[in-house]
């Protein structure tokens, strides 16, 4: 019966294999060369704490950005048909020139948030946001005729009269230069 080896003379544990990090370097927040997919430079999306340096962050980053399209649909649609349609706030001018001009601030504010992610020039979230405007618009706003505008943040109010024939509202700047003269 042979006695143990002692603890100096054990082989030495293999090396840890090489894991590739998700992405590398400090982070940037606007890609200068163009798009590119996600083998870069990590992205920063919007704030410099939201670095998407692993799958589950960029997945998040995705996702996120794709919902935040699609709730922006929402509010469109929320302005068209809750706030616009309610007969309580109608009663109420004051309460209801808040809340739509609250709307429209929320959804000009995500608008923007949208425009910043896409900046990024990261391929992926780049087409989040495209596609999650796309799908918001498909569910929610595709009934309506199509306004002017094709901003994410400004949507042309329709006006449906009695009789069902629509119309575009002037805005206020319309209004005022049409009546001058």
């Amino acid at each position: 019966h042979a006695p143990p080896l002692p603890p100096t003379e054990a082989s030495p544990s293999p090396p840890a294999p090489y894991v590739e990090p998700f992405c590398t370097g400090a982070g940037t927040d606007m890609h200068m060369r163009g798009f590119v997919l996600h083998k870069s430079d990590c992205v920063i999306l919007l704030f410099r704490e939201w670095k998407l340096d692993a799958a589950w962050k960029f997945a998040l980053g995705v996702l996120g950005t794709f919902s935040l399209g699609i709730f922006t649909e929402l509010l469109t649609w929320s302005r068209r048909h809750v706030i616009s349609g309610s007969a309580a706030m109608r009663r109420r001018p004051a309460a209801y020139r808040m809340s739509m001009g609250l709307a429209f601030t929320v959804q000009c504010a995500i608008g923007y948030l949208l425009m910043l992610a896409a900046m990024t020039y990261q391929a992926e979230i780049f087409i989040a946001v495209v596609c999650g405007l796309g799908l918001g618009h498909l569910l929610f706003n595709t009934s309506l005729p199509v306004g002017e505008s094709v901003d994410a943040c400004c949507v042309d109010t329709v006006v449906t009269s009695t009789d069902g024939q629509q119309s575009k509202s002037r805005t206020v700047s319309e209004a005022t230069s049409k009546d001058r003269f």
